[in-house]
């Protein structure tokens, strides 16, 4: 027998509906900040090769080709604007290769060396890559809103995983710089409880329709890509944050202006907004992030503080606790570029690696 449900519960599910869609028009503003590398390659290293990384697996290897590239392009992005190294082009290696009748796959320090001096390069990056997709079929429990009851329904759970391994190796001396495996996955199960930031969203599917397997997997390479690059070169973060809304028209407006990225009229609104209520929690909050947005850090902090005394929001702590973090590193900096009476002599040459192995996103 099919149970049944009462009209109210049917209604409140429809109103939890509504909400939801409701919710997908959130404002949200991308707080960048720049990072320098995490490992200090040395500054003798400047000419760099990216080599076609392997996989032991054949299904795999447009997946090597894609790690690769993506690497390249993302490096050569950078580069542009930090003048770290000089990125030499994959075809440019692939001729001088061919002529050799060699390879630009590499598997280990010893090729890297030989393929790294025949092009005339500091140093290689080579790796490996390993992608999984699978579906599995599964039945839940749902509303028949037409038979006023419940009924089960089959529906498909993906998870993807890619899992890189780079190593970066001085092309003259062989010793390996830095070594890093980076494993991002997917579990369509768990995307669509992470009501933030799930690969499923920022891909553009929501509800029950999943994004391909391959778009998953492109965009879990490209992590893997990005934290790799954060280890050896200065790079930037982007941070999303949610707009909250406020109690007034101005406050929309705000928000709007924001959005468009006008952040200090968008600032003028806020502040109009809490001047009209002085409990606006929501719009001292979206002054912060405007503050944080046009670096002034010390105002930023003031206003997620005022936020979180009227109320206590997560949101709001995190916020504060970010900045308060920015502040201390660029204090920090400040202090180690100051010039001194006794400067210490740079050790360029020290070749001696770092290696890490990590499954999570990196933290600011």
């Amino acid at each position: 027998m099919t149970p049944r449900i009462s009209a109210t519960f049917m209604a409140v599910l429809i109103v939890s509906g509504i909400c939801a869609v409701a919710a997908a028009g959130e404002k949200v503003v991308e707080l960048t900040y720049e990072r320098p590398a995490e490992y200090e390659i040395p500054a003798g290293i400047r000419r760099i090769g990216i080599a076609q990384f392997t996989t032991t697996q054949s299904r795999d290897a447009k997946w090597c080709d894609i790690a690769s590239d993506r690497l390249a392009s993302q490096l050569d992005e950078f580069n542009r604007k930090y003048q770290r190294y000089e990125l030499i082009d994959r075809k440019h290696l692939q001729q001088v290769l061919a002529e050799r009748d060699l390879q630009l796959a590499i598997a280990d320090s010893a090729t890297a060396v030989k393929l790294g001096k025949l092009a005339n390069l500091d140093a290689m990056v080579y790796g490996s890559v390993t992608v999984t997709a699978r579906d599995e079929q599964a039945t839940r429990t749902t509303i028949d809103v037409l038979g006023r009851g419940l009924k089960k329904v089959r529906y498909t759970k993906r998870y993807c995983q890619a899992t890189i391994s780079f190593t970066l190796t001085n092309s003259r001396t062989g010793k390996m710089l830095t070594t890093l495996s980076v494993t991002r996955d997917y579990d369509s199960q768990k995307d669509k409880e992470n009501k933030g930031d799930g690969i499923g969203k920022v891909l553009g599917f929501g509800g029950d329709k999943l994004p391909p397997a391959d778009k998953v997997l492109s965009h879990l390479v490209d992590e893997c890509v990005q934290e790799f690059i954060g280890k050896i070169t200065p790079h930037e973060v982007a941070i999303p944050e949610e707009l909250p809304k406020g109690k007034t028209k101005i406050a929309e407006t705000g928000r709007k202006l924001a959005v468009a990225g006008e952040y200090i009229e968008a600032l003028e609104c806020f502040e109009g907004a809490i001047a009209k209520r002085k409990t606006d929690h929501a719009s001292m909050f979206n002054a912060g992030v405007m503050c944080e947005a046009l670096g002034r850090l010390e105002d930023a902090e003031s206003y997620y503080t005022q936020a979180f005394k009227v109320d206590a929001e997560e949101q709001y702590v995190l916020a504060r606790a970010r900045v308060r973090k920015e502040l201390v590193r660029q204090k920090a900096k400040q202090a180690a570029d100051k010039p001194t009476d006794q400067p210490g002599d740079a050790d360029d040459t020290d070749d001696q690696p770092a290696d890490s192995s990590t499954d999570d996103p990196p933290t600011d």
